[in-house]
């Protein structure tokens, strides 16, 4: 083997590399588009929570199904161009229309939105099992003291 030839296998690394990235993100967001909304159905509907942190977990969840949409709707149209396999048809109108959507998304946060959430409901259970923990102690304590005294 040649240097050359070498050479020009690692010139092409970086546009591969960028490709297996792409499809696994789109892969990513098309499991996305299942998982979330059962989360976010499963997260309101469970009573074991507060509210705050069922809303929250609700919110973060319909912000990833918003985002994960709109990425795959854009994405489709864009992977169309390059592979002949895809069964979507789109117009560029349709294309440019899809790019707008998911480019206002991205410019909106959505995914801020979520890991805002997320730090929330994370926060709020750590503020409760220290709550609980501190419970815990004061409720030994007072059982200790109420055994010595009888």
């Amino acid at each position: 083997m040649s240097k050359s030839n070498v050479t020009n296998s690692y010139d092409h690394l970086p546009d591969d590399i960028s490709n297996v990235i792409q499809a696994m993100t789109v892969v990513v967001m098309i499991l996305s588009l299942f998982t979330t909304p059962l989360a976010a159905y499963f997260s309101a509907k469970n009573d074991r929570l507060s509210w705050p942190i069922r809303l929250l977990a609700c919110a973060e969840n319909v912000n990833k199904f918003i985002q994960a949409s709109c990425y795959i709707l854009a994405e489709l149209c864009i992977l169309r161009l390059q592979y002949e396999w895809i069964p979507v048809r789109c117009t560029r109108r349709v294309t440019f229309s899809f790019n707008d959507i998911r480019w206002y998304i991205e410019q909106y946060g959505l995914s801020d939105i979520a890991l805002y959430c997320q730090c929330l409901v994370s926060l709020r259970l750590t503020q409760n099992s220290i709550l609980l923990r501190k419970i815990s102690i004061v409720k030994a304590r007072f059982q200790r003291s109420a055994m010595r005294l009888e």
